[in-house]
């Protein structure tokens, strides 16, 4: 028990003129309900007044703060603070959402809703059910996503390629390797390398802002500004370096035989001419490098004979 102040001391234990010595100093007494501050107590366990209130002015507001059982000090740290209900997710407390912020989206159509702050998804449709329903591309149970079988972004002889959402323009190359909550394949391999083009940057993701390498050739087709200035002798020749586009697109290498050759659509050449067809070095096996096409009479929209050009 807590000393008596020195009226009651007085009162209690001391006669008219006899001497009395009464204990004026302040000590620890956690847990006796009375808040000492001169003995340098915060609060008191035995005082729910003294420390329930204590996250006020943190950044868990509505949270209940504490008093250490043998310091009575204030407890008011995050950890403690912390409160189911104050709109703020505390995963390391092992909050999934925290009142409207759910944080993560369903697995396809509708809206998860948070009770207790653990994400309820009885609400969202049957993506995530693990099977492949109507206008699902792909289904997997697990929060993280993944697939078990890669799908090609270009496709096979029984699936269409996959298309950018943003364009409508099919992939060429790539693998899908796991499917996103919304139940579509993640676009994130996935590329336009092949498709014969030479393209610029193109988003290829849904769920972020991911876009494709610049390509720098793709199949016999290259960057000519790019061709001119690595090599400016076929470019004064009218003529283009003779080179091979690698699988990825991005680079190319120099191909055996002659340093320059003629691109698709020239005039092919004759016996005995220096200059070959670029198609004769990308493709020496080929039963013939060249093609008769109708040249339109100036100004008209009708041929007035044949030519041959390289393929």
């Amino acid at each position: 028990m807590r000393p008596w102040g020195p009226a009651l001391a007085i009162a209690a234990g001391c006669a008219v003129g006899n001497a009395c010595l009464v204990d004026l100093e302040h000590t620890l007494a956690c847990g006796d309900g009375y808040v000492d501050t001169l003995a340098g107590e915060e609060c008191d366990p035995g005082d729910r007044q003294s420390y329930i209130d204590a996250c006020v002015g943190t950044n868990r507001p509505f949270g209940d703060g504490a008093c250490d059982e043998d310091t009575c000090k204030i407890i008011n740290t995050k950890e403690q603070c912390v409160n189911c209900g104050d709109g703020i997710i505390d995963f390391d407390a092992g909050e999934e959402c925290d009142g409207s912020s759910v944080g993560v989206p369903c697995w396809g159509e509708g809206t998860p809703t948070c009770n207790q702050c653990k994400i309820d998804f009885s609400s969202c449709d049957n993506c995530g059910n693990g099977i492949v329903d109507e206008g699902e591309e792909c289904d997997d149970i697990g929060m993280d996503g993944g697939i078990v079988i890669p799908r090609p972004c270009a496709g096979t002889l029984e699936l269409d390629p996959l298309r950018s959402p943003y364009m409508n323009l099919p992939y060429s190359s790539g693998s899908a390797v796991s499917c996103l909550p919304n139940c579509t394949y993640d676009r994130t391999s996935c590329g336009y390398c092949g498709n014969g083009n030479v393209d610029p940057p193109l988003r290829v993701s849904i769920m972020d802002q991911a876009v494709s390498l610049a390509e720098v050739c793709d199949g016999d087709m290259f960057d000519k500004d790019l061709l001119a200035e690595d090599f400016p002798v076929c470019e004064q020749l009218g003529a283009q370096a003779n080179v091979a586009c690698e699988p990825n697109c991005l680079d190319y290498i120099e191909r055996a035989g002659a340093a320059c050759c003629l691109p698709k659509g020239s005039v092919c050449p004759a016996d005995g001419d220096e200059l070959r067809c670029c198609y004769e070095y990308a493709h020496p096996t080929a039963e013939t490098f060249c093609l008769p096409v109708i040249l339109p009479t100036e100004g008209a929209t009708g041929g007035d004979g044949n030519a041959v050009v390289c393929r």
